[in-house]
């Protein structure tokens, strides 16, 4: 009977674990610990991408571009390749400003998406919960609201190569970051994992 219950134990601990930490050393934090994200920081530069964005069975092509405004803000811009505007976005820290946005994606729930998926890619400070570590990543816990959002560095390049964000138990968002120079990301991958929406972007 101990056993059993044992082993129901371990059973229920290891369904609610995170894949994402699973196989993974912790560390000591510092309680101090400040990591960066280098994507879209540079205000110099404008970062375009050739976009797909899948959501519900519907497609949608054009180009993204991505703007750093000012010291905390960013403009995101999705167009037709004919340059008809899709949507418009402004993220200020933690304010959020739809400019425009075409009727057959202005729908609460999708644009709460976005917006999540747009401010985790753009957020460039992060204060450490947590340190995990493998023999090729060094992961890094931060908080996001009720979720988290766990980075991975390169331990050979240092280059952050993937975001994922998730609840207390359950991945809900991965970002992947590919071909990655001069501190930009020439691919980047968005796959939501409890609703049908995903979005490719290839670096123009």
């Amino acid at each position: 009977m101990r056993f059993l219950l044992t082993s129901l134990i371990l059973c229920l601990l290891c369904s609610c674990s995170l894949k994402t930490t699973r196989n993974l050393v912790e560390a000591n934090t510092s309680s101090t610990n400040i990591i960066t994200n280098p994507y879209f920081s540079n205000p110099n530069t404008d970062y375009v991408y050739k976009s797909k964005i899948d959501v519900y069975g519907n497609h949608f092509g054009g180009i993204l571009i991505i703007k750093k405004i000012s010291e905390d803000t960013h403009r995101v811009v999705f167009t037709t390749e004919f340059g008809s505007t899709l949507f418009d976005f402004e993220f200020q820290e933690d304010a959020f400003k739809s400019h425009f946005i075409v009727d057959a994606l202005n729908k609460p729930i999708l644009i709460n998406t976005l917006k999540r998926d747009f401010k985790i890619l753009l957020k460039e400070t992060l204060v450490v919960q947590q340190e995990y570590s493998s023999n090729t990543e060094t992961v890094y816990k931060t908080r996001d609201g009720k979720r988290f959002n766990f980075y991975a560095f390169s331990k050979e390049n240092k280059s952050l190569k993937k975001i994922v964000n998730t609840s207390s138990t359950k991945e809900k968002i991965t970002f992947i970051f590919e071909d990655i120079k001069n501190a930009s990301a020439h691919y980047i991958t968005i796959k939501h994992h409890t609703i049908k929406l995903s979005l490719a972007l290839q670096k123009l």
